[in-house]
């Protein structure tokens, strides 16, 4: 058996120090648990079968299973003097199943910093999690958690890394491009960096198709809020217009061309903005122009919301309201 092959030859069916008392290994171990001869547990031929008995009767079919068992285990099947001859259980599998020592994050969670500081330990346990989680591409890492890595017993191993996946995965394999956004935890701050904010914007820009500034009102909160802007969208209230406008100050933004205008015709600023660009637009160049403009051409243009919302969905109210300084004749 692959799992045993650290004791050598198997031996017979019915293996005892004494030839006079021969023990049948195949009744189970724990019913003979109290009448094992002197030295028994000295004979490899007994580890042996009383290994392979355990495995049979715990359904144990591959290495990966040995790290399931406990020591309780052991002492309930009859092992306890086996489990005795060591300085401690871990050691006792790690020298009789020896292909465990490769995981051993598998067998404790008790490793020591200085375990894990070594660059080779960390590596031979990410290569475990790729293993573990179908982890085939870069990208398949953000969907790893922080109880992911603790479930496999690399508690420790996040520790040196603030207990952020993102953290130890970048750090581990930097060649890649990580867009640290994607992954299911950040740290603590992140969004407040404008540099981090500007990166995003800038990966969602090219995502969407963003040539240039315009390009901006055709996309929607759901599109950020799907591709790893929960963060930065609870940073600016729920609102991109906040967002870019805090990001890209230097461009002069329509506000009302964005797709979604909540809480922008509040600030009664962007009345008088609103109608001086649209005055550009519809070539209105003396205030006399207004009245040649109808009210379905300031719904087009993205007034709608701010006729219904403060003017009694009335375009007349609006221009007055908004120029109250001109002669108006209605």
């Amino acid at each position: 058996m692959l799992i045993l092959k650290s004791l050598g030859k198997p031996k017979l069916k019915y293996v005892s120090v004494n030839p006079k008392r021969s023990i049948s290994l195949s009744s189970g171990f724990s019913q003979a648990k109290n009448r094992k001869p002197i030295n028994f547990w000295v004979d490899e031929g007994n580890q042996r079968m009383f290994l392979e008995n355990l495995a049979k009767e715990l359904n144990i079919k591959s290495i990966e299973d040995w790290y399931s068992v406990s020591k309780e285990e052991f002492l309930e099947h009859g092992g306890g003097g086996l489990v005795n001859r060591f300085a401690s259980y871990k050691n006792m599998i790690e020298s009789l199943v020896p292909e465990t020592k490769n995981k051993p994050w598998r067998r404790t969670t008790r490793l020591g910093s200085e375990f894990w500081k070594n660059e080779e330990n960390q590596k031979e346990f990410l290569k475990d999690m790729a293993e573990q989680h179908n982890i085939v591409n870069p990208e398949d890492w953000y969907r790893i958690t922080k109880e992911d890595v603790e479930n496999l017993g690399g508690a420790g191993m996040l520790r040196l890394y603030d207990n952020l996946v993102c953290t130890m995965v970048s750090k581990n394999f930097p060649e890649f491009p990580w867009k640290i956004w994607n992954f299911q935890q950040i740290p603590l701050g992140y969004w407040l960096d404008m540099k981090h904010q500007k990166e995003f914007l800038e990966d969602i820009g090219k995502k969407f198709g963003v040539k240039e500034f315009d390009d901006w009102y055709k996309v929607k909160l759901i599109d950020v809020l799907n591709n790893g802007g929960h963060g930065l969208m609870k940073h600016y209230g729920s609102s991109i217009i906040k967002a870019l406008h805090a990001i890209y100050p230097q461009h002069q933004w329509e506000t009302w061309k964005f797709s979604n205008t909540e809480g922008i015709w509040d600030d009664t600023k962007n009345h008088k903005a609103y109608f001086e660009w649209l005055a550009k637009k519809l070539d209105v160049k003396d205030w006399r122009d207004w009245y040649r403009v109808k009210q379905v051409e300031v719904i087009e243009n993205g007034g709608g919301g701010l006729l219904k919302l403060f003017y009694e969905n009335s375009f007349i109210k609006a221009i007055t309201s908004v120029y109250p300084e001109h002669p108006w004749q209605l």
